[in-house]
C-alpha cells in the first residue's frame, strides 16, 4: 500500500473542485477505500486555491495511477468549467 499525493491549483471562487476531485479518486478502483481519499485546501493564494488530493493505492498501481490522476484532475476541472490559474 502506498500513499499517492497530487496537488492542483484552482481559481479561488471554484471551491466546488474539492468535491469533484475527491469523487474522481473515490470512483477509481485503484484508490483504496480505507483510508478514504481526501481533498484538502493547502494554500489560499491571491488568485488561487491550492488543493491537495490524497489517496492510497497498491504499490504496483502507483506510477500509472499518479499519471492518470494528474490528467484526470485537469480534465475534470475543465469539463466542470473550473479554471486553473496561469501566471500573469
Amino acid at each position: 500500500m502506498q500513499k499517492l499525493d497530487v496537488d492542483v491549483s484552482a481559481l479561488s471562487e471554484n471551491i466546488y473542485g474539492l468535491t469533484l476531485l475527491r469523487e474522481l479518486m473515490e470512483n477509481d478502483d485503484r484508490s483504496l477505500k480505507d483510508p478514504a481519499p481526501q481533498t484538502m485546501i493547502m494554500y489560499l493564494g491571491a488568485s488561487s486555491v491550492d488543493i491537495h488530493m490524497r489517496c492510497w493505492c497498491n504499490s504496483g498501481d502507483y506510477s500509472e495511477f499518479r499519471f492518470h490522476l494528474n490528467k484526470a484532475a485537469k480534465e475534470t476541472l475543465d469539463m466542470a468549467g473550473l479554471s486553473i490559474p496561469y501566471p500573469q
